[in-house]
């Protein structure tokens, strides 16, 4: 009984988003085949569907970076029970550092469980920024084929 009801659990976020997946690639289908009209422009068309795929990947990723950055919110309240002064900036920085003055020692248990998750959000967070930079790269050289293949077609005028 706990399998199902935690697939219902799952189906309804997933189907949300799911249904804003779904419409941002009717858009990108619909624009390319407003550009495939023939077989003249099928290049052009899976590059503009290339490009709405690089953006739905961007969005994904700033959804992963921040779900991360609201998680280290969250585990700043639960550090609190020991330290009162804690932030979601000063939790980062000492989590990243080991050698900080406040970093828990050895026999603190449970802070040193929760600077580890921390740090398990932080590399999520510069994973993403990672692939956030790749995204742009590749959409960049997919922005410059367009250019290229527009440019190509555009007839000279004398």
């Amino acid at each position: 009984m706990k399998p199902i009801l935690l697939a219902a659990l799952l189906a309804v976020p997933a189907s949300s988003f799911a249904a804003e997946f779904d419409a941002s690639v009717a858009q990108g289908l619909t624009m390319a085949r407003t550009a495939v009209e023939g077989n003249e422009n099928l290049a052009l068309a899976a590059l503009y569907e290339r490009l709405f795929v690089l953006q739905d990947k961007r969005r994904e990723t700033e959804l992963r970076s921040d779900e991360a950055e609201l998680a280290i919110e969250d585990i700043v309240v639960a550090y609190r029970k020991y330290d009162d002064r804690m932030t979601p900036g000063l939790i980062k920085e000492i989590a990243a550092n080991p050698d900080h003055r406040d970093y828990p020692n050895i026999t603190e248990r449970e802070k040193l469980q929760i600077m580890a998750s921390v740090r398990e959000k932080l590399r999520v967070q510069k994973l993403a920024v990672l692939e956030l930079k790749r995204i742009a790269r590749d959409a960049d050289e997919v922005k410059a084929m367009i250019a290229e293949n527009l440019a190509r077609r555009a007839p000279a005028k004398p």
